[in-house]
């Protein structure tokens, strides 16, 4: 029996060596074999799998595809840019409609897990639904790690779906967004997420970060040009609305945001009352949902509720007794949730400083060098 047991552990220990021995290098370039990572995923005579590393030379690439092979928790397979210039992945005229093997993504990691990709550059991806992405992780791909990216001038620039995990970090994502509210630099669905190290900015009429994640880490990122608020309801006369704004100057908030009313279920008005509270509501002055839709007459806006929310946060912020320089992003929020930010942001004395407005953020405390992958 003792020399049974020792044979299986020197069996483990040489199958374990063995699959670590597996593992390849792929170069990829105008000038190699393969000459994107594309056509290194389509030739049936490779098979990528865990430990193995692709390295793009630098240059301009023109083609989307679904990745489907994954690595293991482990050992990743690494998809890397070459030293020098990122390469760039341009999507320029593909339409990414996600009809059939067509993806909705430059990299669209169909059921594949466990990758990290870095130093490479994304950008120019549409389709006719306004939603095609740089990154796409669907149909239970997890485990996908972002580093040094940059990601912009996309409909959408990360999306997610299912189970999905990310780790997105020292990258920049800007300038994405199809301009209808609906698309965005990040929107993300699934498990867990952390970003670290990012600059998120400037969204194109969409949020910088969407997320709809079991579990968010959010450390030391410059997020900014945009702040957002939505409302989500379950009556159909609200349902989900959102806003995004700058930061709101005076004509901009007298004209866009102060007229906006608040608005209150018809059904919860005599509880209200019964409270001592909305004693001096009307139809005039606020907006009131029936079960048959909106009694007070036209909308000052057609967002007009998300609006009204944004009024309440702002002047729920203004209790900090200077204007807020950073990036806020209400989901489904109110009075109290806005007092407890601003009490939280006051007692965490460690976490702001007082600045002149147009003084630059610090940059975040320094990291331990990465071992530099070869």
């Amino acid at each position: 029996m003792v020399r049974l047991g020792l044979f299986a552990a020197v069996a483990v220990a040489v199958l374990f060596f063995s699959r670590e021995a597996l593992a390849a290098s792929y170069d990829v370039g105008p000038t190699r074999a393969h000459k994107s990572v594309c056509l290194l995923l389509a030739d049936g005579a490779v098979t990528i799998g865990p430990g193995d590393v692709i390295t793009v030379d630098a240059g301009t690439y023109t083609d989307a595809c679904q990745v489907h092979p994954s690595g293991s928790p482990t050992q990743p397979i690494i998809l890397q840019g070459a030293s020098g210039p990122r390469p760039v992945f341009d999507a320029k005229g593909l339409d990414l409609s996600g009809s059939g093997s067509v993806p909705r993504a430059i990299l669209q990691f169909t059921g594949a897990s466990y990758w990290t990709v870095q130093h490479l550059e994304l950008v120019n991806a549409a389709n006719g639904s306004n939603n095609g992405a740089a990154f796409r992780v669907t149909a239970g791909g997890h485990g996908i790690t972002l580093n040094d990216v940059s990601i912009h001038d996309n409909q959408d620039g990360v999306m997610s779906d299912g189970p999905a995990t990310w780790i997105i970090e020292d990258s920049e994502i800007f300038h994405n967004g199809a301009g209808d509210g609906q698309s965005h630099n990040l929107y993300l669905t699934g498990d867990y997420v952390r970003l670290q190290g990012n600059h998120i900015h400037d969204s194109v009429g969409g949020q910088n970060v969407k997320l709809r994640v079991h579990t968010i880490e959010l450390v030391y990122n410059l997020i900014e040009n945009e702040g957002n608020y939505a409302i989500d309801f379950e009556h159909p006369a609200l349902g989900y609305q959102e806003l995004t704004a700058d930061m709101w100057g005076t004509r901009a908030f007298v004209e866009k945001l102060a007229p906006a009313r608040t608005f209150v279920l018809e059904r919860d008005v005599e509880e209200l009352r019964r409270a001592g509270l909305a004693k001096g509501g009307s139809l005039g002055n606020a907006v009131v949902i029936g079960e048959s839709g909106n009694l007070s007459g036209a909308l000052r806006y057609v967002d007009e509720p998300v609006r009204h929310k944004m009024l309440d946060l702002t002047g729920d912020l203004s209790l900090l007794g200077h204007p807020l320089k950073g990036h806020v992003i209400a989901y489904k929020a109110g009075h109290d949730l806005h007092a407890a930010l601003a009490q939280l942001i006051a007692h965490r004395t460690d976490s702001w400083y007082l600045a002149g407005w147009d003084e630059a953020p610090p940059a975040p405390p320094a990291r331990a060098p990465r071992t530099e992958l070869v």
